[in-house]
């Protein structure tokens, strides 16, 4: 049986999810628009300071990978482990960051052991 996705290191899921690099797709604005309000829902507008779409795919007419990166910049005061289960139950891998521990954290939706499902990459 293979090693779970949210166990896997950056090295071991870069490897299994190679970045391919792609022209513009004007969808990815959309797509990060319907990511967003997922993602309000589920952390709470009371937790969130912020919200941005960043990376290649926010930029027109770059080449980018098609990742969409999502920065979420959260109050101190925020459940940390709701948080995560609020993120989790709503289709996303928490992938701890040893090198850069909490506040930090990442998120990832759209990685299968079958290959991508469409992608997102949530930074806190």
């Amino acid at each position: 049986m293979s090693k779970e996705l949210s166990k896997m290191t950056n090295e071991e899921l870069w490897e299994l999810f190679p970045i391919i690099l792609t022209g513009h797709n004007p969808i990815w604005k959309e797509n990060y628009c319907k990511e967003k309000l997922i993602i309000e829902n589920a952390v709470g507008l009371n937790n969130i300071v912020r919200v941005n779409h960043f990376g290649s795919t926010s930029i027109r007419n770059l080449i980018a990978k098609p990742t969409i990166d999502i920065l979420l910049e959260i109050q101190d005061e925020t459940d940390i482990e709701k948080l995560i289960s609020n993120m989790t139950s709503n289709g996303y891998i928490y992938s701890g960051q040893p090198n850069n521990p909490a506040p930090h954290m990442m998120f990832m939706k759209g990685y299968t052991p079958q290959g991508f499902q469409g992608r997102f990459s949530i930074s806190m």
